[in-house]
C-alpha cells in the first residue's frame, strides 16, 4: 500500500497533537507537516505536496474553507475538514467533501476518514475540489452566528453585563476567565477556547494560551527573543505574544516590521 502523505492543521496545540498521534498510528500514513493557521498550510502544500489535508474549519489568518478555496484544482490534495461546533458546516461537507471529523477525535472515525481519502485519491481530484468548493459557497450563504457583543460576568452578589468593547484583555483563570476592563477584572464561567470562537476575530486576538487581547488596545510590540514579543496595551499592561500565536497575530496588522 502506498504511503499517504498528510498535512494536519489546527490552531489548538493539544488537539493538533492528538490528531497527529492518531494518524501516525495508522499503517502507511505519514504526517509531513503541521500547521496552526491557514497561511502555514498553504506554505506546506507548496513545499511538501501532500496527498491529503486535515483542516480545522476555524483557524486564524485563513480558515480551513478559505485554504481550500485557494488550492490549485489541477493538483489539489484531498481535504478532510475538522470541526467542533459548526453544525451547518457538518451538514454541507457531509455531502461534498472527502470527509469531516468532529472534535474530540475518535480513533475508529479517524481510520474511516483515512480510508475514504484513500478511496478518493484514485479519482479525479479536480472534480473533488470543485464539489468541495461548491459546498463552501453554499455554507457561506448560511446565516453566520453573531459574535458576542455583551457578556455576563460575576460580581459580589450580582451579575454584571459587560459590553465587549469595554474589555481590554482576557486572562485564563482555571475554569473561569478574567475579563479586564477599565474598572477592574470580572469573572466569567467560560473557557478561553469558547471565547476565542465567540468573539469577533477582527476585534480580539489570542496571543498566549492564557491571554486574549482587544486588538484596538495594542499600543506597542517589543521582541523578546526566540520568536516571542512583549505586547504593551494602551493601559500600560504588558503581555507576552508567544511564537505559537505570532503568525496569526501578525496577519491582523499586515505583518510585524
Amino acid at each position: 500500500m502506498t504511503t499517504m502523505r498528510v498535512v494536519v492543521a489546527d490552531d489548538e496545540p493539544l488537539l493538533l497533537a492528538d490528531l497527529v498521534r492518531l494518524l501516525e498510528a495508522l499503517p502507511d500514513v505519514q504526517v509531513v507537516g503541521q500547521a496552526r493557521n491557514g497561511f502555514e498550510v498553504l506554505e506546506l502544500v507548496e513545499k511538501s505536496r501532500p496527498d491529503a489535508l486535515f483542516l480545522d474549519i476555524r483557524m486564524p489568518g485563513l480558515n480551513g474553507m478559505e485554504v481550500a478555496s485557494k488550492l490549485d484544482p489541477a493538483d489539489a490534495p484531498a481535504v478532510v475538514f475538522v470541526t467542533a461546533f459548526d453544525q451547518y458546516a457538518v451538514q454541507a461537507f457531509d455531502a461534498h467533501a472527502v470527509d469531516y471529523l468532529l472534535k474530540p477525535f475518535d480513533p475508529p472515525r479517524v481510520l474511516k476518514a483515512v480510508q475514504r481519502v484513500r478511496a478518493r485519491l484514485g479519482r479525479d481530484q479536480t472534480d473533488t475540489l470543485a464539489r468541495s468548493l461548491a459546498a463552501i459557497a453554499t455554507q457561506r450563504q448560511e446565516p453566520v452566528p453573531a459574535y458576542l457583543d455583551r457578556i455576563a460576568a460575576r460580581g459580589v452578589r450580582r451579575t454584571r453585563v459587560l459590553d465587549v468593547r469595554e474589555i481590554r484583555w482576557i486572562e485564563a483563570n482555571d475554569n473561569y476567565v478574567r475579563l479586564h476592563t477599565a474598572d477592574g477584572a470580572h469573572l466569567s464561567r467560560r473557557t478561553m477556547r469558547e471565547l476565542e470562537l465567540q468573539l469577533d476575530p477582527r476585534q480580539f486576538a489570542r496571543v498566549h494560551r492564557s491571554a486574549i487581547v482587544a486588538i484596538r488596545r495594542v499600543k506597542e510590540l517589543r521582541p523578546l527573543g526566540d520568536g516571542d514579543y512583549e505586547i504593551i496595551l494602551d493601559s500600560g499592561t504588558k503581555l507576552t505574544l508567544t511564537r505559537s500565536y505570532r503568525d496569526a497575530f501578525e496577519a491582523r496588522f499586515g505583518g510585524i516590521a
